[in-house]
């Protein structure tokens, strides 16, 4: 299961302040340190391996009829660019996800800082 805090919050650097500032004041108030790592997932998505999200997705439970489904889908596709009348050759499609997988895939960085009680996870 994906940890609570790593939600995608596809926002604006002054709404990410905004949405950290009540834990930063709390803690403030508590005498308690507060990590709030801002990392930039801007293109992460693409470099997704298959394979390790794979072994991912079976850590968590996903077997079988389900699995198969998800290697299936994303097992041998290819993409190609377009630009004006221009083609470019296709080409395999190795890595890359939409923002689901990608937060199965870095679930376990929500787990690294377990000594403060709230984390949050951007990506833009």
């Amino acid at each position: 299961m994906v940890t609570d805090t790593a939600r995608p919050l596809h926002t604006h650097r002054q709404d990410r302040l905004q949405y950290t500032a009540p834990q930063l004041a709390s803690a403030q108030c508590n005498k308690k340190s507060l990590t709030v790592p801002h990392i930039d997932f801007k293109n992460a998505f693409d470099t997704v391996s298959y394979e390790k999200l794979f072994a991912r997705l079976y850590s968590y439970g996903t077997r079988d009829t389900v699995l198969s489904w998800i290697k299936n889908f994303f097992t041998n596709r290819t993409h190609q660019t377009r630009i004006g009348w221009s083609l470019s050759a296709v080409a395999d499609l190795l890595s890359g996800v939409g923002p689901v997988c990608f937060l199965i895939y870095i679930d376990d960085l929500a787990k690294v800082p377990e000594r403060n009680d709230f984390l949050a996870i951007f990506c833009r």
